[in-house]
């Protein structure tokens, strides 16, 4: 408990970033979240883009944000390593997947936590935070119905508060850019997502 209070204050000392921006320089951008987060990523570099991460498949399958705090399935291992091989990022994306159970607060104050692990990784860097994308007439049922506003809700928070800018806003999915669970992007969903990120970044 101590160790994460004092996280916090860390936090506060170091937030000095607040409203929206972009990224202004041509150097690279690391990212943090889930498979949505990891498949958004595959889409811009699909269509053109070059300054986010290089990227698998798999990257960050199932990491909601809690779970990122929580240190549990090797997130921050493979943050780790893509940051060894592609040491060039000067800001980080993240995106703020979450559970269907998980409240607004628990995403807030997670997130908080993991910008504080980013900074352990690339120290100082401005963090952009973005909401999971939405859905368009279909509910998945990883986040639930209001999974989407959830996580808009806590996004804001965290901006409100002076730990990250805002990132871009990801379009919503429907059922034809989703697979089969009306969760993941498809082929289209994919170049979808990956456009938004293009539009932001500018390359």
């Amino acid at each position: 408990m101590l160790e994460l209070k004092a996280l916090v204050l860390a936090l506060v000392a170091l937030a000095a970033w607040a409203g929206a921006g972009t990224p202004s320089t041509a150097e690279g951008v690391a990212y943090v979240g889930c498979s949505n987060t990891t498949m958004s990523v595959l889409g811009y570099h699909q269509d053109g883009g070059t300054r986010l991460w290089n990227t698998y498949q798999k990257t960050y399958s199932g990491g909601t944000i809690v779970r990122w705090a929580g240190s549990t399935g090797g997130y921050w291992q493979q943050f780790d390593y893509l940051n060894r091989t592609q040491p060039d990022a000067t800001s980080v994306w993240m995106q703020l997947c979450l559970h269907a159970t998980d409240t607004a607060s628990q995403v807030e104050k997670a997130a908080v936590v993991v910008i504080g692990g980013v900074h352990n990784g690339l120290p100082g860097v401005p963090v952009y935070v973005s909401p999971i994308n939405g859905y368009d007439g279909i509910v998945c049922s990883d986040i639930g119905g209001s999974g989407s506003a959830v996580s808009a809700t806590a996004a804001a928070w965290v901006v409100a508060n002076g730990y990250p800018q805002t990132g871009p806003e990801m379009p919503a999915l429907t059922a034809s850019t989703t697979i089969w669970d009306h969760c993941h992007p498809n082929t289209a969903g994919q170049a979808l997502l990956g456009q938004a990120l293009l539009a932001w970044l500018g390359s």
